[in-house]
């Protein structure tokens, strides 16, 4: 696999600044949305940088987001302090487990404990198994290998053996399975996948839904 330094992005950059360029020429809404007020003044170097056709420090950012503002309002991959109060611990490891052990859960791989049992006298025995522990029991579930990718450079959330798992990595493992169900009288289903956001959804997504469904994807 090749690293960041090694991919000749330079057509992509080129793009996505001519691309944000193209787009300050149209209408662009209310200039009250919090997105040209509190949230402009913190994303103001990046929108300077695209303005001034920085191709450098353009690919910096999109390789690294974690050093700027790009996805402040998105994310907790950014600049660390910019929020008024840190929500890291619960976003980058908190928010990723309880979603895990959720699907767990909801998927039938792990008991739902009944928390009413205490009331009758017996005894809580659950656990917290380790978050590999429950990737490998959701894979027996969902009969595929899960990949956690991390795109970009020093990604934040809960360390495992596969990666740096994200919540919203949970969130595309969801969303990919119920788009299997949901399919799966479908004769050769083709699926339209809108990107928005970061890319951690979007490539997860794609590939548990090419491995269960067997689709294409249109994006």
């Amino acid at each position: 696999m090749k690293t960041a330094q090694q991919i000749d992005d330079t057509d992509l950059v080129s793009r996505i600044i001519a691309a944000y360029r193209a787009a300050t020429q149209t209408s662009l809404g209310s200039l009250g949305s919090f997105w040209f007020t509190s949230y402009a003044d913190p994303k103001r170097p990046v929108h300077d940088a695209l303005m001034r056709e920085d191709h450098e420090e353009i690919t910096r950012i999109l390789r690294a987001p974690g050093s700027s503002a790009l996805f402040y309002g998105f994310e907790t991959l950014i600049t660390p302090g910019m929020y008024p109060s840190d929500p890291t611990d619960f976003w980058d490891y908190e928010a990723p487990y309880d979603t895990l052990r959720c699907l767990a859960e909801a998927l039938g791989v792990h008991r739902l404990e009944n928390p009413e049992l205490r009331y009758y006298g017996v005894a809580l025995t659950g656990t917290n198994p380790l978050a590999d522990q429950i990737l490998a029991d959701l894979e027996g579930r969902l009969g595929f290998a899960i990949d956690v990718p991390n795109p970009f450079i020093d990604e934040t959330g809960l360390a495992t053996s596969r990666g740096v798992l994200t919540y919203r990595v949970v969130q595309a493992l969801y969303q990919a399975w119920r788009i299997a169900r949901l399919t799966e009288s479908v004769s050769n289903p083709r699926i339209l996948e809108i990107l928005v956001a970061s890319a951690g959804p979007p490539i997860t997504l794609g590939e548990v839904v090419c491995a269960i469904t067997r689709s294409s994807i249109c994006r």
